[in-house]
């Protein structure tokens, strides 16, 4: 007697095949902007310490990258015995953003002011005794096609996130253009 698979047994199987691939697809697809998210948190982390420290703190600190070992850190300015050096410190986080060769999160820019950093390294000091600018991290998948803008305020102790998908809110991972209001003639009016 040969035995066949009835309809009602075929439909429960798509059925089941169905959940499954609605539990796994967003996993698999949604990977990407995951990392990048997480990255993202980890550079917003390192911008609110820089931020506190700059704030609490009578010593110059700085942000610091190193593109070779994708390290983002803060460091801080302290007299040794040997003089005067920069030196990061253990308790405070650390980004690391490996290469997007790697299937990393890359850096795509950096913005101080009127300086934007490309994924190259520098350090950036800040001035304690004039205003801290505005700082913006740039971050993007390996495929371009999610970004996220991390962004420290110039009075600001809490780095912020946005997030985006295919360049769409950061121009393709370009900044924005800053606008001049005194140059607009606006250095009166309330903003």
């Amino acid at each position: 007697m040969r035995r066949g698979f009835t309809i009602i047994e075929i439909i429960v199987v798509i059925v089941i095949l169905g959940i499954a691939a609605g539990f796994v697809l967003p996993r698999v697809v949604g990977g990407a902007s995951r990392s990048v998210r997480a990255k993202a948190d980890e550079v917003g982390a390192v911008l609110s310490a820089l931020a506190r420290r700059d704030a609490m703190l009578s010593q110059p600190v700085a942000l610091d990258y190193n593109a070779d070992s994708g390290m983002l850190r803060v460091l801080t300015l302290r007299t040794q015995e040997t003089g005067r050096g920069w030196a990061s410190d253990r308790l405070l986080p650390v980004a690391e953003l490996l290469p997007a060769s790697d299937g990393g999160v890359k850096l795509v820019s950096v913005r101080s002011d009127q300086t934007v950093y490309r994924d190259e390294d520098f350090r950036i000091e800040l001035d304690q005794f004039q205003p801290r600018g505005v700082l913006e991290v740039v971050l993007a998948d390996s495929r371009e096609r999610y970004f996220a803008t991390v962004t420290l305020g110039a009075t600001s102790l809490q780095a912020s996130i946005a997030e985006s998908e295919g360049g769409a809110g950061t121009g393709g991972g370009e900044l924005p253009e800053a606008i001049d209001l005194d140059a607009l003639g606006k250095e009166g009016e309330a903003w």
